[in-house]
């Protein structure tokens, strides 16, 4: 009741009752921002409008937004006004007409104008005691110079105010440091509130009233606070927000008026703080796009480096966005020669989160020539993440394969999936596989797809576009692509209505992959149809294929590998031979050339070597396998016999439960007892 009480008496008290004792009253008097208390002291009202008036004069000079202000702050009207005595609603329009003056001084806080003018509201409207927070606002980006100081010293701060921490500075004449004030922004969500809030309003009111020192300010102070800041919660994020945005959507208004080059710096602040806020904590997709879209929305005011790098920047700490928004796109492919610039971007770390759904969004519009020529640059790139070109592959073999597009943007779409396969044709193959790996009834259309990227070229006289596309895909440097060529091959030179010239093209290019070095090549070519493969080789002589199989295993330059062998030999006993002995042919001619298997390609895997150990294994193998199926062992006069005593060697070793090693040693001793020297 008593604290009740108190509060009355003290909202009724004059606010003159300083006056009324002598001490306070010299006090108040003494109070000048320009004079010492005993100079304050001796300056008259009618001095100190001289001194203001011509500060003023001065300052209409250099800034001619002040005009307006003169008449209800200047006049020889305001020397007799005293805001103690006037109406609520008069001293409420004075406030207003204070708080929009004050941030035009800015600009000049540090010239002696200004200090004119600020004495003259200081003496006769008391602005240090009515209008804290303006002059405050005013002040806090010199926060650290002798001016603040002063007006510091002279402010009239209450308890409940929210630049009560300031009565400290007030007592001890200090500076406020920049880690003092962020300091108090990370213990109060009002002064954080209050000083992120300068700038906005300063913009959105008195643009006229924007100079480095606000903007180095605001910048300065809300990246420090992120900085500081343990982690972002949704209070802090309320403030940082508006404080970055507001910022750019008025700076994207035509009718701004400040300087170009003061919008820019705005612009570049607020995105460097955007930046920090994405780095900082996640945002959810609609935030991201919103802020994309407040940034693209000024893309007219900055370079299209600093865009792109800033759309990237808030992009790369987020989750990755299906697609950016439409008015984003349109204003990146709007900015002429912006492919350089997404380039250059592709070295940042997290670019993909941009890239990817630009360009997701950009493969819709293939039918714009812009937009075309945007893709196509992006794709042919080398400097292309990985990551995009597979997340582009995906979607144009998936639109090709499911997509229900226009003749026109088909043609596209396989243009791009072109440029993209010949630039990055392990991306093409991760994605194609991916695909069919989750779609398996996709694998017929996909792997034809992948297929018809190669490019057709002219082939005999004979064969159609479908061969020749296909005997140049059976070189393609991606394996998957000479795998399925192969196979197709096979298929067609087994058909009887394919001429014979362009069969005999089909198995010269057949005896060619002989000397591929992957499996799965070898794999198509062995196994997808053994019978036909065996009429393939075997057109003309088999010497053909004996010459290709000796160079590919024995070659100067021949590494096979244990696959590669594999896939040789199982053919070779298994289809190869039994098809060569039923051939009515001269005997004495087949006698030689199993000979010349025997001697020039088989004996050599047959060593037991240390560095070859398994691989005579396999192929020792691959033999007993064979003539379980039936291969005749006479064949091979040279090995007669040998594939048995392998095979009871190898039986007694298991009875016997010997050690690896012993065994490797009694098979060198088995190789000094097998006949295989004449």
């Amino acid at each position: 009741m008593v604290s009740s009480l108190a509060e009355q008496l003290a909202r009724s008290a004059s606010l003159n009752a300083n006056l009324l004792n002598e001490k306070a009253r010299k006090q108040t008097q003494s109070e000048s921002y320009l004079f010492t208390p005993k100079e304050a002291r001796q300056h008259d009202i009618e001095s100190l409008h001289a001194l203001g008036v011509n500060g003023f004069l001065q300052l209409k000079a250099l800034q001619p937004a002040i005009a307006p202000f003169e008449q209800p702050l200047f006049s020889d009207a305001a020397k007799s006004l005293d805001r103690t005595l006037q109406p609520a609603e008069q001293n409420a329009k004075l406030d207003a007409t204070i708080a929009a003056f004050l941030p035009l001084l800015g600009p000049f806080l540090m010239d002696s104008p200004t200090g004119k003018v600020l004495e003259w509201l200081v003496r006769r409207f008391r602005i240090h005691e009515f209008n804290v927070e303006a002059v405050v606002s005013l002040f806090m980006p010199y926060h650290e110079t002798p001016h603040f100081v002063k007006m510091v010293s002279i402010l009239h701060i209450q308890d409940k105010s929210v630049l009560r921490f300031l009565q400290a500075y007030k007592t001890t004449a200090k500076p406020l440091h920049r880690n003092l004030l962020i300091n108090e922004m990370v213990k109060s969500l009002e002064v954080a509130r209050f000083a992120s809030g300068i700038l906005p309003a300063v913009l959105s009111h008195r643009s006229a009233g924007m100079h480095r020192a606000l903007i180095a300010f605001h910048t300065g102070v809300l990246l420090e606070y992120i900085a500081t800041s343990r982690a972002l919660d949704e209070n802090m994020m309320a403030i940082l927000l508006p404080a970055a945005l507001e910022p750019l959507q008025t700076a994207s208004h035509a009718e701004t008026k400040a300087k170009p080059a003061l919008l820019q710096e705005t612009i570049l602040g607020s995105c460097l703080v955007l930046a920090a806020i994405s780095q900082k904590t996640n945002l959810t997709a609609k935030a991201v796009k919103s802020i994309m879209l407040a940034v693209a929305d000024c893309a007219e005011r900055i370079s299209p480096k600093q865009l792109i790098r800033t759309l990237v920047s808030i992009a790369a700490p987020q989750d990755q966005l299906d697609r950016l928004p439409k008015s984003v796109v349109e204003a990146l492919v709007t900015i002429p020669g912006i492919q350089s610039e997404l380039i250059s971007a592709m070295a940042w770390v997290g670019a993909e989160k941009f890239l990817i759904p630009l360009i997701n969004h950009l493969l819709t519009r293939l039918d714009d020539d812009l937009v075309g020529d945007i893709v196509e640059a992006l794709v042919t790139s080398q400097s292309l993440p990985s990551v995009v070109a597979r997340s582009t592959a995906a979607m144009l073999i998936r639109e090709l394969v499911h997509g229900e597009e226009t003749a026109q943007s088909t043609v596209a779409m396989r243009q791009v999936l072109s440029h993209l396969h010949q630039r990055h044709p392990k991306a093409v193959e991760t994605a194609s596989r991916a695909l069919i790996a989750d779609e398996q009834d996709t694998s017929e259309a996909v792997e034809r797809l992948i297929l018809s990227l190669s490019v057709s070229v002219a082939g005999p006289s004979s064969a159609d576009a479908e061969t020749a596309t296909l005997l140049v895909a059976s070189a393609n440097a991606d394996a998957a692509i000479r795998a399925r060529s192969v196979g197709d091959l096979l298929a067609r030179v087994s058909d009887d209505k394919v001429a014979e010239t362009e069969k005999q093209s089909i198995s010269s290019t057949l005896l060619l992959r002989v000397h591929d070095s992957d499996a799965t090549v070898l794999k198509a070519l062995y196994t997808s149809s053994p019978d036909v493969a065996v009429h393939a080789l075997l057109t003309p002589t088999p010497t053909a294929y004996l010459d290709a199989l000796i160079q590919a295993l024995h070659g100067s330059s021949a590494k096979p590998s244990r696959d590669v062998i594999r896939a040789h030999f199982s053919f070779l006993f298994s289809h190869f031979l039994p098809a060569l002995s039923s051939r009515e042919e001269d005997t004495e001619k087949t006698r030689e050339v199993t000979r010349r298997i025997a001697v020039d390609i088989v004996l050599p895997f047959l060593l037991f070597t240390k560095p070859r150990m398994k691989t005579a294994q396999t192929v020792w193998g691959i033999l007993e396998t064979a003539e379980d199926q039936g291969l005749d062992p006479a064949m091979f006069e040279l090995l007669g016999g040998c594939v048995e005593a392998v095979r009871q060697h190898g039986r007694a070793a298991d009875d016997e439960g010997q050690p690896r090693g012993r065994r490797q040693d009694s098979r060198q001793v088995l190789l000094q007892r097998l006949p295989i020297v004449e």
